[in-house]
């Protein structure tokens, strides 16, 4: 799962630096992963920009 986000990371802003921060946690809740790739795609208009995901909530 971790990989997939990166690479979703990556392709969103191919002339960014990705600085991954996850942190390993009790198992992903269902749709974590679809949750983490919207946000990271919410980001890409930003000059800068960060994204937290709290309960399925994205912040």
């Amino acid at each position: 799962m971790r990989a997939e986000i990166v690479s979703a990371a990556k392709a969103a802003a191919p002339n960014s630096t990705i600085d991954d921060q996850m942190t390993l946690a009790r198992g992903a809740s269902d749709g974590f992963s679809d949750i983490a790739k919207f946000s990271v795609g919410e980001l890409t208009g930003l000059a800068s920009g960060t994204a937290s995901i709290l309960m399925l909530t994205f912040r």
